[in-house]
């Protein structure tokens, strides 16, 4: 694979970028930050052998119709959000004869600031990473910055495709970023033309999709987004544990989530005595009834054979938010927040959430996208 020997590459305008370190290597290519005081945005350089003029048309296609939320021009307005996002195409020479297209430019996600969402809903992993867990206003608010990017993702024709806790940032702010943006689903506003996605995680992926193979078939993803964001939501919620993570004898023939994501098997709300969620799991009482839970029920149940029925981003984004403003403030832990309608009592202090009284900490700096701001 070869790649640029020279430190500068040119716009659409024909105005220089100059490339400092770099940042990241991939099958596909690599990305440099670009000269800033501070940097702020990076380029996307693939390897000669992953350019084609349909990967080109893509680019194209998405530098001509962002999302409004995350995109840097837009962070006054946005700040708790970040798509990285093509915002110019990138050429070999300025535009004075031939050219060709080598990449794109989008904006800089600080690594220091944000990690990959697994490192926020597992208890372990979060204490390592962040030196404590988090509260519950902050797992609402990270999945309500996530529901609220995807649905624009939505409005602008686009879908994210492959869903996963690695594609997804979150910062200990709750401020979300979405990365590997070219591998999203686009539309062309202008033709009309969808660039598919052609990945997936398969513990997010629905059951109409747990079979595909994306080399061969191009699938519609806007269902399939839906299911993937209540599958993040869930587990931000739920503290790592997946929606389709059942036990018990029911389930002994099924082996692995993506066999339960298939059969349906939603063990928070089985009738079946003889499937039960893992021991490890937080008390599901703690999720608000009727809103979220809900929405997770038309989702994981009702949505296994209609994928129409699954909530859309717009109304987990509503629902959330209105969660967020009816949570209480514990009396005795200020450090413990917990749902507001259907609670009469902290579940952290009590045990009741199946977690040690304190697991949960406050993280006082969250960021809402504005403007709404966290409830004082």
């Amino acid at each position: 694979m070869k790649i640029l020997d020279k430190h500068s590459v040119y716009d659409v305008s024909g105005a220089a970028v100059g490339l400092a370190d770099l940042l990241k290597c991939d099958n596909e290519g690599e990305v440099f930050c670009i000269d800033g005081d501070p940097p702020r945005y990076c380029g996307r350089i693939f390897y000669e052998n992953q350019l084609t003029a349909t990967l080109f048309q893509k680019i194209t296609a998405m530098v001509a119709n962002p999302p409004d939320a995350g995109i840097m021009d837009h962070r006054e307005e946005h700040e708790s959000i970040l798509l990285a996002w093509p915002i110019s195409v990138l050429f070999d020479s300025p535009p004075l004869g031939s050219r060709n297209f080598i990449g794109y430019s989008m904006p800089l996600v600080d690594t220091e600031l944000f990690r990959e969402a697994h490192c926020c809903y597992d208890p372990q992993e979060s204490i390592r990473e962040f030196g404590s867990a988090f509260s519950w206003r902050y797992l609402l608010t990270a999945a309500y910055n996530i529901a609220t990017i995807t649905d624009d993702i939505h409005r602008h024709g686009h879908c994210a495709g492959n869903f996963s806790d690695t594609t997804i940032l979150i910062a200990h702010t709750a401020a979300v970023a979405f990365i590997d943006c070219e591998s999203f689903q686009i539309r062309d506003s202008a033709s009309g033309r969808v660039f598919p996605s052609v990945a997936g995680t398969k513990e997010y992926l629905p059951p109409e999709l747990q079979a595909t193979d994306f080399a061969e078939e191009r699938p519609d993803w806007y269902y399939g987004d839906h299911f993937g964001l209540a599958v993040m939501i869930f587990r931000l919620l739920m503290r790592g544990v997946h929606p389709y993570q059942a036990e018990g004898e029911g389930v002994s023939g099924l082996h692995g989530i993506e066999q339960k994501i298939q059969n349906g098997v939603f063990a928070f709300a089985s009738p079946d005595k003889n499937i039960h969620p893992p021991s490890s799991a937080p008390d599901y009482h703690i999720i608000p009834p009727p809103s979220l839970r809900c929405l997770f029920s038309r989702c994981f149940v009702n949505g296994i054979a209609e994928p129409n029925r699954r909530p859309s981003a717009g109304e987990w984004k509503d629902c959330l938010l209105s969660e967020i403003m009816a949570m209480k403030h514990c009396r005795v832990n200020t450090n413990h927040w917990f749902g507001g309608g259907h609670l009469a009592t902290c579940p952290w202090c009590s045990g009741g959430a199946g977690h040690r009284s304190g697991h949960f900490l406050c993280l006082h700096a969250v960021s809402f996208i504005p403007p709404y701001r966290c409830p004082e």
